[in-house]
């Protein structure tokens, strides 16, 4: 189930970075990065289309971009989709053996209550 979750996590990260943060709920993580992504766009990238038919001016604008904006928004890319990877690679190593008393699965320290069988998790 591990390598599932972290291949969906990279290749969200794939799409837009910061997408496979949010996936593991890591959102600050995430928003780094996406703040990350836009602001190299913004800075590196074409001006934006102010008229016009705005999807086919700004993929024309793309086309156009500058080879340091193409290879800044890659390494963004490349840093997340490294990082949500290592990130859970780290996780599938840690088993923290809490588990549901009414029926066994693995449970998430943060909630009060199974999410498998909602069995109502004593408080400590």
């Amino acid at each position: 189930m591990g390598r599932i979750r972290r291949l969906v996590a990279v290749l969200l990260s794939l799409l837009f970075p910061g997408l496979g943060h949010v996936y593991v709920s890591r959102y600050r993580r995430g928003l780094g990065f996406a703040v990350t992504a836009v602001g190299v766009v913004l800075l590196l990238g074409p001006p934006l289309p102010t008229s016009g038919p705005v999807l086919e001016s700004a993929l024309a604008a793309w086309e156009s971009a500058s080879f340091e904006a193409n290879v800044a928004l890659s390494a963004v890319e490349f840093a997340a989709m490294l990082d949500v990877y290592l990130l859970e690679r780290s996780t599938d190593d840690v088993d923290t053996g809490a588990s549901c008393p009414n029926c066994g699965r693995e449970l998430d320290e943060s909630l009060s209550f199974c999410p498998w069988c909602a069995h109502e998790l004593p408080t400590d």
